[in-house]
């Protein structure tokens, strides 16, 4: 979704399930990553925030690898370790900036479903900021290693809530994406799309994988949008 002539988004929030991932094949990692974000098409960045899925399986035994994490591509994404979430949960993701031109974003993480929440500041690649240029709530199969990565078998991704806000030197929208879900066999619903420009760390084993902590705070996370405080 595109701002409005003469704004700038400045956050964006979504609401899903997180999907319960499969491997259709043997010996073969598959992904899953439902996210949100602002910037990525007709711009250099993306700012993002969301759950990446995976699953590998062997014979009869399936291991699986699902955590939250951050991004502001052209650098790989981040897992945050503090923020519990398993298939089936439903989330809460919040990420705000200052707007056209930040160089730092926070995000905050709501579990619905067992009451975890965390929220964390992170900063932008060097010689990158925001653009401000577009929303957008996606699932995607991302680039591992420099190649598309497989897609996962998993179902379907409804997002239940998709809502933006932008702002220009004299105007303010929210916008909403709709709400809908991106089903496995390419359908699409709303403004979610499959993309593959998001890149994970180069190394992959055939494991859970483990990654740098990002710190966040305990507790529920105070989630004030820019523009709607009381």
């Amino acid at each position: 979704m595109f701002a409005p002539s003469g704004e700038s988004f400045r956050w964006i929030q979504g609401d899903w399930v997180i999907p319960n991932v499969d491997a259709p094949t043997e010996d073969r990692w598959y992904y899953c990553a439902s996210w949100i974000g602002i910037d990525g098409d007709g711009s250099g960045d993306v700012c993002q925030i969301g759950i990446e899925t995976a699953a590998y399986r062997s014979g009869n035994s399936i291991v699986t690898s699902i955590y939250p994490w951050w991004e502001w591509y052209p650098l790989a994404e981040v897992a945050i370790t503090n923020f519990p979430v398993g298939p089936g949960d439903m989330v809460t993701a919040l990420l705000c900036t200052s707007g056209a031109g930040a160089t730092s974003a926070s995000a905050y993480f709501a579990n619905r479903t067992n009451g975890a929440a965390t929220s964390l500041t992170f900063s932008a690649p060097a010689g990158t900021s925001l653009a401000g240029n577009c929303a957008e709530w996606v699932v995607e199969a991302p680039t591992v290693g420099g190649r598309q990565s497989a897609v996962a078998d998993y179902g379907e991704v409804f997002f239940s809530a998709c809502d933006a806000y932008a702002v220009g030197p004299r105007s303010a929208t929210t916008v909403g994406g709709g709400t809908g879900g991106h089903h496995q066999h390419g359908q699409r619903h709303g403004h979610r799309h499959v993309r593959g420009h998001r890149r994970l760390p180069d190394s992959h084993p055939v494991r859970v994988r483990g990654h740098a902590a990002v710190t966040g705070g305990e507790g529920s996370p105070v989630m004030t949008r820019p523009g709607e405080a009381g």
